[in-house]
């Protein structure tokens, strides 16, 4: 069974995401009952500015990534991002 994905949302990254300083990152859930980090990729630090506001650049393009509905994390183009 496939998951639904939300309308604009990346389904397959054609480039590491990183922060808006262009240091490479990871995001994870960080629980069952959901939430959303990032961490530094060459040092496991948390990602402050993604963790707080979800902005991230992948190629070069601005991003919002979150928890997604279900579990995993979505990265949508920045258009996208509530309120």
């Amino acid at each position: 069974m496939e998951r639904p994905v939300p309308e604009g949302a990346v389904q397959r990254m054609p480039a590491p995401a990183t922060d808006l300083a262009g240091r490479p990152i990871k995001m994870y859930n960080t629980g069952l009952g959901g939430g959303f980090m990032a961490v530094h990729r060459d040092d496991d630090t948390e990602c402050a500015q993604v963790t707080a506001d979800g902005l991230v650049l992948v190629d070069g393009v601005r991003y919002w990534a979150n928890e997604a509905r279900f579990g995993g994390i979505v990265v949508q183009p920045e258009d996208c991002r509530p309120g």
